[in-house]
This record gives structure tokens, C-alpha cells and sequence, in this order.
């Protein structure tokens, strides 16, 4: 998983040299819902799924996968926060699997709590998307 592979699916924001992996994952970005739903919001479609997708057929060792991570704020112990935020990973999964990724290569891991001390009101909206790698990756 290269920058060149990064800016020939059209992440031409993606500068030529190493990724920094944290725990062998790199976070690439946070996708961003519309409050208590599970529909994107405006600015994020499907084409950022259909990017994704385009990055995947086009690396040649596919030796990465994909973790989704979403976020919830929970005031009390209902649960209904972590329920939407796991419904919105799954709805990110649903689409890059139509996009071209094998399902096998994307997991969707537990929600984080979500931080508000950082006057972020996205905060618990967004789900972020990790590529996880074996190794270090690098510009080819």
C-alpha cells in the first residue's frame, strides 16, 4: 500500500512517502453522519466508497484490511448510542463491499466514547476508517 496507490484511486492529498502506522494501522479519515441517523452527511457520499473500492483493485499485494470504528456519546447506560454507531460502521461496511472490497477484509469493531471536552459537536457522529497493514508502508 503505497501514496501512488493512494493518489491513483483520487486521493490527490496523499504525499509521496511513509505512512505512519500506530499499532499497524493507519487512520485515513472519519466519515460523518447526520444526527441520531444513519444517513451521511451532505458533502459525504458514495463516491468516497467508490474511491475505496478503487483502491483496492488497483493495490497488487492487497495485504491490508480495513477497520471501521464508530462513535458514540453516552450520557447513561441505555445503549442506544453504541447501537447507532455500530448500525453506521455496518452501513460504511454494506458500502464498500459494493464497491468492490471483500467482506472477509473489512471488520467493524466496538464504538469509542466519544471526547466533548474538545468542543467537537461531530464528534459522536462519525465512524473512522483504519488501513490496516503488516507492515510498514512506503512510497515504492
Amino acid at each position: 500500500l503505497t501514496s501512488a496507490d493512494f493518489r491513483r484511486s483520487g486521493y490527490t492529498h496523499v504525499k509521496d512517502g511513509y505512512f505512519v502506522l500506530e499499532d499497524g494501522k493507519f487512520k485515513f479519515r472519519s466519515i460523518l453522519f447526520k444526527p441520531d441517523s444513519t444517513q451521511y452527511q451532505r458533502g459525504t457520499s458514495n463516491v468516497e466508497m467508490a474511491k475505496l473500492g478503487v483502491l483496492y483493485k488497483f493495490n497488487t499485494d492487497k495485504q491490508f484490511s480495513i477497520k471501521l470504528v464508530g462513535q458514540t456519546y453516552e450520557p447513561n447506560e441505555t445503549g442506544e448510542g453504541s447501537k447507532l454507531a455500530l448500525e453506521r460502521a455496518d452501513k460504511i461496511k454494506h458500502d464498500l463491499v459494493s464497491n468492490g472490497i471483500p467482506e472477509r477484509k473489512i471488520t467493524v469493531s466496538e464504538p469509542t466514547v466519544a471526547d466533548h471536552d474538545n468542543n467537537d459537536d461531530t464528534a459522536d457522529g462519525r465512524v473512522t476508517i483504519y488501513f490496516v497493514a503488516p507492515q510498514k508502508c512506503s512510497e515504492k
